[in-house]
This record gives C-alpha cells, sequence and structure tokens, in this order.
C-alpha cells in the first residue's frame, strides 16, 4: 500500500497495489470529514469512516495534526490488521 500527499495537505491518493485503481480523498482545507473524490460533478463523494469503511464513526480531518495522508496511512493500516484478522 502506498499513499502519497497531492497537490495540497488536505488532498492525497491510496494505491492499495492489488491491481485496482487508485482512490483519492480530499478534506475541507481547514478541517472536517473525509471524503472519496468522486468524478461525477456537483458531488462531494462518499464520506470516508474510521479504518476506511463507508458505515460507522465518520473520520474527520485536522490540519494541527498533520497532513490527511498521515491520517490515512494510520486509518489505512488498522484496515489492514482487521483483514488479516479475519484472513487467520
Amino acid at each position: 500500500m502506498k499513499i502519497t500527499e497531492r497537490e495540497a495537505p488536505n488532498r492525497a491518493t491510496i494505491d492499495w497495489e492489488n491491481g485496482e485503481e487508485l482512490q483519492d480523498f480530499w478534506a475541507p482545507i481547514h478541517g472536517g470529514y473525509v471524503y472519496n473524490v468522486t468524478h461525477k460533478s456537483g458531488t462531494l463523494g462518499r464520506q470516508v469512516c474510521r479504518r476506511m469503511y463507508y458505515t460507522g464513526h465518520t473520520l474527520s480531518w485536522n490540519p494541527c495534526t498533520g497532513s490527511l495522508a498521515k491520517l490515512l496511512r494510520k486509518e489505512a493500516a488498522k484496515f489492514k490488521y482487521d483483514e488479516k484478522k479475519l484472513d487467520q
């Protein structure tokens, strides 16, 4: 898994390195909910929840705690841990 910061600290991309397409994420520049970018005009994208799920507690980003990429690395690691636990 590779997470890269994009043009600004409130944008990031995840490459899950499993052959799927890249996922782009963003949050408002002053902080707020994290969204998975969609390329449909007029939409913000799907809100992302903790551990990179789409249900549960909505994931929020605060620029005082670092870049969005940093937050996504932490949450994606928890997601991967959950996946490994299920495979056992």
